[in-house]
């Protein structure tokens, strides 16, 4: 049976993803010159095990649930966004191969439990062919983050997913960008690949919430929902944890900085102080929604019913708005008026940076899931197909 609730186990791993918060701020100038995940970075979640959370427990996993996952990577966040950022993805990715059927998911963890993979899904150019026993894929996709790192890959293509392993593509280094440049999300090249139709599942089945999770794992209730709002949540928490690294080191900054308008302490300006309680109540906002959508989830996926169209757009609307709380925090103590934050080793900078950047990510841009929460609402068919 799994399990997606042990407080214990829950507290444990909260308690230790804030005690790496320090170590990951001194790293997280390293992690951008890479522009990966540092090494020992990697062996500091694998021995935290944060890529098991939602992993299947009869897979070495933890079982617990997503709220543990997005709880995690906002702790993390704190620290470095480009960690945080894998922190959902890791531990989200091995949570979504226990949507694949099972001789997938025994494949995948054959090996080892301690399996890392990523996802690729911005198609540059794809020739998919069905074949008996499977299909025949030939592409190339973009922002596949963490790949450097990964034993797999999970292929989004428009009708199907499917698990590839690494033998079966290449990396392309082209992960040269403004922001998020520690995530490593480089494209990957398949020529001709042959995947087994037991490493595939439709997208009709995830997007009901009837996937093989759904029959595998009957007692989760987030293998019960549509899949596309749930992995939203897990880009959505790093985000946050951005923010709200910004706004404690924005807190920290400000008790010592003198105003240089003034020469008075920058914490008794008004401005300053308007600032640092209008960001510090957006950031809450984006956490008070994420945690309704969490409910959601669980109250959905325990039902038994099916989540209606109606709640769907509104989650999605809710994941954007919140990333849009974030990005509006991160401007508003940017623009403070401290101006050592230009330079580049600056961790203002960097988060603003990187929490603009987690807000081009499709699911966390608002015109389409605002306008598609519209379409639903009046009866309208939703133009996105992502709803």
């Amino acid at each position: 049976m799994e399990t997606t609730a042990d407080p214990a186990m829950r507290q444990a791993l909260l308690e230790r993803a804030a005690a790496l918060v320090p170590t990951l701020r001194k790293r997280s100038a390293h992690c951008e010159a890479l522009r990966r995940i540092p090494d020992e970075t990697i062996a500091d979640y694998l021995e935290l095990g944060i890529h098991r959370i939602a992993q299947p427990r009869r897979f070495g996993g933890m079982g617990l649930g997503i709220d543990t996952v997005t709880d995690v990577a906002i702790e993390i966040g704190r620290g470095c966004g480009s960690t945080a950022w894998m922190a959902g993805q890791w531990a989200g990715h091995n949570f979504m191969v226990g949507n694949f059927p099972e001789e997938a998911q025994k494949e995948y963890w054959s090996d080892s439990f301690d399996v890392l993979s990523s996802t690729a899904s911005a198609i540059v150019r794809c020739d998919a062919r069905d074949v008996p026993g499977g299909f025949h894929v030939s592409a190339q996709l973009k922002f596949s983050s963490g790949v450097d790192a990964a034993q797999w890959l999970l292929l989004l293509l428009p009708t199907r997913h499917c698990l590839v392993p690494r033998s079966d593509f290449e990396i392309l280094d082209d992960w040269h960008v403004a922001g998020l440049r520690g995530t490593g999300s480089k494209s990957v090249l398949l020529k001709d690949v042959f995947v087994p139709a037991y490493r595939t599942v439709e997208v009709e089945a995830l997007v009901n919430g009837r996937a093989y999770g759904a029959e595998l794992y009957p007692d989760n209730p987030y293998y019960q929902v549509p899949f596309s709002p749930v992995l939203n949540t897990m880009l959505l928490a790093p985000t946050i944890g951005m923010a709200r690294g910004l706004l404690e080191l924005f807190d920290e900054r400000v008790r010592v900085r003198v105003d240089g308008h003034t020469a008075t302490p920058a914490y008794q300006r008004p401005g300053t102080q308007l600032r640092f309680a209008e960001a510090s109540v957006e950031v809450d906002t984006a956490v008070l929604l994420l945690r309704r959508m969490l409910d959601d989830f669980v109250e959905w996926g325990s039902s038994g019913k099916p989540m209606p169209l109606s709640e769907r757009a509104r989650i999605r609307r809710d994941v954007a708005y919140a990333a849009r709380q974030c990005i509006r925090a991160a401007d508003r103590l940017l623009e403070s008026g401290d101006a050592s934050a230009m330079y580049d080793n600056q961790l203002v900078q960097r988060w603003a940076r990187d929490i603009h950047m987690a807000g081009l990510q499709i699911a966390l841009t608002w015109d389409e899931p605002a306008m598609s929460y519209s379409q639903v609402c009046w009866g309208l068919p939703p133009v996105s197909k992502m709803t």
